[in-house]
């Protein structure tokens, strides 16, 4: 006579610990030395793009030097850009700027992405594979060719 193990009973997760996993994660990259390079070179980002505009400095429109001119040359610590502007002053002054518009666009996309798989997981058929084959048309393109 053969007996049939049935699989343990699962006990059901308890929310307060699954939320706790993004921590613990970010604690456990912390404790590396990898980890804590990381963080402080996203860190200098952050304060250099909010906290520039706060240093005084060149006006980021103003034409300091030659186009193009290398470090050094009258130009600034970072060098002049095509028209001869600061490139430093205008990290500065526009660096929040850069960081919001890539969190609007990241945000954007996911939410584009997640009403594009419900619509097409819930209206199946030939509009899903319409839904999927676009998505994979916009995939393959590089993203270069979208620029300018």
């Amino acid at each position: 006579m053969t007996t049939v193990h049935q699989p343990a009973p699962v006990a059901p997760t308890d929310p307060a610990r699954r939320s706790g996993g993004v921590r613990r994660v970010l604690r456990d990259a912390l404790r590396t030395t990898r980890g804590k390079v990381g963080a402080a070179l996203a860190l200098a980002v952050l304060l250099v793009a909010f906290g520039g505009p706060f240093v005084p400095g060149q006006d980021p429109l103003a034409f300091v030097a030659t186009p193009f001119s290398p470090p050094g040359d009258g130009a600034g610590p970072l060098g002049a850009d095509v028209l001869g502007r600061d490139v430093l002053a205008r990290v500065l002054s526009g660096g929040w700027q850069l960081l919001l518009l890539a969190l609007v666009a990241t945000v954007g996309g996911v939410f584009v992405g997640a009403l594009a798989g419900v619509s097409a997981a819930y209206r199946q058929g030939r509009y899903e594979s319409f839904v999927m084959r676009s998505v994979d048309v916009v995939l393959a393109l590089p993203q270069l060719s979208l620029c300018c």
